[in-house]
């Protein structure tokens, strides 16, 4: 076929955190409507525009469950015609041919200049690695490429298999930027360069446990312990709420670095005793991360020989039909629902923490072995009582905390 020259105005193409192309004054966003199948189609096309995809490849892409297409060729003919209408409608160009076939395939239009956001990243991240570059030079470049990823690769596409492959990698690419531009900044101390830098990337790879204790760290240095302190329990709530995990040992390790150091000279003691307080009283248990339930277990076993008191630890257990404890993403929300019930219907003196991805363990005191049992049933009736399915069980151990003996 005869191709129409391409104009020569820049388009700029946004593929990471959005999707946009922009022409002069003109932008195509998917919000522009459409269905799936034609964005997806014009994403291929230009997140693969230097390679050639054949017809039968880009059928396999687009429909990669071949029963849901009885006529794959003509349905992609048919899309190609609405992709093409869609950019020559919304960029306002009736003359451009921005989708070409040409030896058996269809691509996007290798003679227009286009500017996309992931090949200018990955472009100015390959010139950083040059060994032989100047400090100054690499950090520069890696600043100017991470200005490039804004979010996830295509996420309104993201129930796309290339998409999904794409993305992760894109990420890891993203995150190694991050690690080289902090190595620089350590090696010069530049921690509040570090700061900054983490803060940002947090909110984009939030699940990156490297890049928080990186942060944390970087708020040691800079000393500032309480902020580092408050990130550390953000981090182990987020990682167990989103994720159903538990932190690594070396982000443990932080925290007692922390703990250590955050106690700073005061004389007055009103002053103490606000720091001491609740930001806000709460009903039910005390939550607290695993670390400070220990010391706690520890100073009421310590106290026990003296006091006399009956205090019982339990641990319950959320297990799936076969007795296996959950794990997994897709157990978050039945754990976090077994959390809230476990908080809810517990006193305010009694003290709970994450055992594992569905464990929480827990300490009652001033209570005998009869009321503990009634609590835990109280807990199990409640939890079977908000959750409608009955493809879990509960289980529970009970067990007197035993006094430290001189």
């Amino acid at each position: 076929m005869t191709q129409k020259k391409a104009k020569g105005e820049t388009i700029f193409i946004k593929m990471l955190g959005r999707f946009s192309i922009q022409r002069g004054e003109y932008i195509l966003t998917q919000t522009s409507g459409r269905t799936k199948q034609v964005w997806l189609l014009i994403e291929y096309l230009i997140a693969n525009r230097k390679t050639h995809t054949t017809v039968e490849n880009l059928i396999e892409v687009l429909w990669s469950d071949t029963h849901s297409c009885t006529d794959p060729m003509n349905a992609l003919k048919n899309l190609v015609y609405r992709a093409r209408d869609l950019l020559k409608k919304e960029l306002h160009d009736s003359e451009t041919n921005f989708i070409i076939y040409s030896q058996g395939a269809y691509l996007w239009n290798p003679q227009l200049e286009c500017m996309v956001d992931v090949e200018e990243m990955e472009h100015l991240i390959l010139q950083a690695a040059t060994p032989t570059m100047a400090r100054s030079q690499q950090i520069r470049l890696y600043q100017n490429a991470l200005q490039y990823y804004c979010g996830d690769f295509l996420p309104n596409s993201s129930y796309a298999g290339w998409v999904i492959t794409r993305r992760s990698n894109l990420a890891n690419v993203y995150l190694n930027c991050i690690r080289e531009l902090c190595g620089f900044y350590e090696k010069s101390q530049e921690y509040t360069e570090i700061i900054s830098l983490c803060e940002t990337a947090i909110t984009l790879i939030p699940f990156e446990e490297s890049v928080h204790k990186t942060l944390t760290y970087a708020y040691i240095s800079t000393g500032q312990n309480n902020k580092a302190l408050r990130h550390y329990h953000y981090v182990t709530e987020l990682f167990y709420r989103e994720l159903g995990v538990d932190i690594s040992s070396s982000l443990r390790e932080l925290y007692r670095q922390i703990t250590k150091s955050i106690n700073q000279v005061e004389l007055d003691l009103s002053v103490i005793k606000e720091d001491l307080q609740e930001a806000q009283s709460e009903n039910g248990a005390y939550y607290c991360d695993y670390e400070i339930f220990k010391n706690l277990y520890r100073i009421h076993a310590r106290c026990l020989k003296r006091t006399g008191q009956s205090i019982f630890v339990a641990l319950m257990s959320l297990m799936d039909s076969e007795g296996s404890i959950l794990k997994g993403t897709q157990a978050v929300p039945a754990v976090n629902l077994f959390k809230e019930v476990i908080l809810r219907n517990l006193r305010k003196g009694d003290t709970v923490s994450a055992y594992s991805s569905a464990q929480f363990i827990i300490m009652l005191p001033l209570i005998n072995y009869e009321n503990a049992e009634m609590v835990m049933q109280r807990i199990i009736r409640r939890f079977e009582n908000s959750y409608k399915k009955k493809d879990l069980k509960i289980i529970y151990m009970l067990r007197p905390v035993e006094p430290i003996e001189k």
